[in-house]
């Protein structure tokens, strides 16, 4: 009885090393998508350019993260640390973001949320960015979460929306519609204006809201 049990735990074991591989797989994937990519770039206020004031907290819907990191500056991406779920699903998600170049801490509101929210405050303490899907990780798709405006709020630290808009896509049967550009799309990555919010402000989170809707095209391509 013995040896199947053991067989049993080596089989657990090598499963659980396939997703290192998946997530190199699904990087490398993107990337290619990416150099097939007609990028327009959107930046009214000039975020991208150099020297401008940091820190800022990054705000964007869940469906769009991964491509969104693939067409952003690299430069600023290094400086960036984008926080994700400490879930196994967040742990294979945190393995594709790193081939990214993005930073990662891991932590929500279920899980290491003490210790992922003073993570946040240090990375914004030293001029670092912060990268949130604010409708993550649960959802609902598009209804960001209270964390966001909390942490603008406490730190002083301005929310500056973007987003990546493609009609020609495709969209994954998940919770929140995971959107894929296809090969040669045409992709829009739009940086909206920066949204300072006022301590006790309880009309935060909607203006988030606001601006994020603001920028985000669903349409498709017909």
């Amino acid at each position: 009885t013995d040896v199947p049990r053991r067989r049993h735990r080596f089989r657990l074991q090598q499963i659980r090393t396939v997703p290192a591989v998946l997530a190199w797989l699904i990087a490398a994937l993107v990337k290619l998508l990416r150099c097939t990519y007609r990028v327009t770039v959107e930046d009214p206020h000039n975020f991208l350019e150099p020297g401008r004031p940091w820190p800022v907290i990054v705000a964007l819907w869940h469906n769009r993260i991964l491509f969104t990191a693939s067409c952003f500056p690299k430069d600023l991406l290094a400086r960036a640390t984008v926080l994700i779920s400490a879930s196994r699903d967040g742990e294979y998600a945190a393995r594709i973001v790193r081939h990214f170049s993005l930073n990662v801490l891991r932590g929500s509101s279920s899980r290491g949320g003490f210790r992922a929210l003073r993570g946040l405050m240090e990375c914004l303490a030293d001029d670092g960015s912060i990268v949130l899907a604010v409708d993550g990780p649960r959802g609902p798709r598009y209804e960001p979460q209270q964390g966001v405006a909390a942490l603008a709020s406490h730190c002083s630290v301005p929310v500056l929306p973007i987003t990546l808009n493609a009609p020609s896509r495709w969209n994954m049967k998940s919770w929140d519609g995971t959107q894929i550009p296809k090969p040669f799309a045409r992709v829009r990555l739009i940086i909206g204006a920066p949204v300072r919010v006022a301590t006790n402000d309880a009309d935060a989170l909607n203006t988030i809201r606001q601006a994020l809707e603001a920028i985000t095209d669903d349409t498709m391509a017909s």
